[in-house]
C-alpha cells in the first residue's frame, strides 16, 4: 500500500481523491477492455470452423476442452509442451472477455462412445477481434504440429 496517513487529510479532500482514484480505475478498465472481445469461445470458434470451409463443427459429444496457449516447453513432445491454462467449460460456452491476440487450443472429442476420435483445433484471436482457425489435426502429434504455427501467432503479437 501506498502507506498514506488519512486521518490527516480532510473530509472534502478525501472525496476528491476518492473521485480520482474512481476515475483512473475506470480509465484503466475502459483501456483494457479496449484489446478485449466479448465473445462465448465455442460460437467463435464453430464461426471461425464455418469460415474455413469445414462443417465439422465442435459438439463436445464426448467430452474435450480449451487451452490458452502462453508458450511452448520444447523439452517435452505431448501435450505438455503447450504452456497455458485450461478455459473452464463453462467459461467458454458463456459471454466472456478475451484478450485480441490470444492463442487457443480446443480438442473436441466426438464419433462414438466405443470408437472415439479427437480433432484438435488451433485457433487465434486476431487484433480485429475475429477468430482464426488456424490449423486443424487428428494425430497424436498435434502440439508438435502445432508449434511453428504457434510461434508464428506470437510473432504476430510482438509485431502488432
Amino acid at each position: 500500500m501506498v502507506g498514506l496517513n488519512l486521518e490527516n487529510i480532510s473530509t472534502n479532500e478525501l472525496k476528491t481523491l476518492l473521485k480520482e482514484i474512481n476515475d483512473e480505475l475506470k480509465r484503466r478498465e475502459e483501456e483494457n477492455l479496449e484489446n478485449k472481445v466479448l465473445t462465448t469461445l465455442i460460437d467463435e470458434f464453430n464461426r471461425a470452423i464455418a469460415v474455413s470451409g469445414d462443417d465439422d463443427k465442435i459438439t463436445r459429444y464426448n467430452g474435450g476442452w480449451t487451452k490458452v496457449i502462453t508458450g511452448i516447453d520444447k523439452t517435452k513432445t505431448n501435450g505438455y509442451s503447450l504452456l497455458g491454462d485450461f478455459v473452464n467449460t463453462g467459461v467458454a460456452n458463456k459471454k466472456s472477455y478475451w484478450k485480441k491476440g490470444t492463442v487457443f487450443i480446443d480438442c473436441d472429442i466426438g464419433g462414438s462412445r466405443k470408437h472415439q476420435r479427437k480433432k484438435y483445433r488451433l485457433f487465434y484471436l486476431n487484433k480485429d477481434g475475429e477468430m482464426e482457425l488456424v490449423a486443424t489435426d487428428n494425430t497424436p502429434d498435434y502440439a508438435v504440429n502445432f508449434w511453428d504455427k504457434i510461434e508464428e501467432l506470437f510473432d504476430r503479437n510482438r509485431e502488432a
